[in-house]
């Protein structure tokens, strides 16, 4: 599911690397579709279970440590003022590593 609802994310960020406002244009969609899932996803989902859920604390450390790195390159590459091919690999390398690391956890878990 992770890998099926980054990847429209990921063709973005790979799309927007080639207009002149690329960068605006990808941390608006990075930050948008983040913000959606983070709070009315998550909240219809708590609403509408019937059962309690329970989150292990080191998702929630997974995810904030993944949002900060991603956040961090981010930065780092508005401050180069360009997005290149070889950015947007680091970003698909970021997003591999995290499902990699989701699929482990979520084997160990069960």
């Amino acid at each position: 599911m992770a890998l099926a609802n980054g990847a429209g994310d990921v063709i973005t960020a790979l799309v927007s690397s080639k207009t002149s406002d690329g960068i605006s244009y990808n941390i608006g969609a990075l930050y948008g579709a983040g913000l959606f899932c983070c709070s009315l996803t998550i909240s219809l989902v708590i609403l509408k279970s019937e059962k309690p859920i329970k989150v292990a604390k080191t998702i929630i450390y997974r995810d904030v440590v993944f949002y900060l790195i991603a956040t961090i390159l981010t930065l780092i590459f508005a401050l180069m003022e360009e997005i290149t091919i070889v950015t947007s690999l680091l970003f698909i390398l970021l997003y591999i590593t995290l499902v990699v690391i989701v699929y482990y956890q979520g084997r160990t878990i069960q």
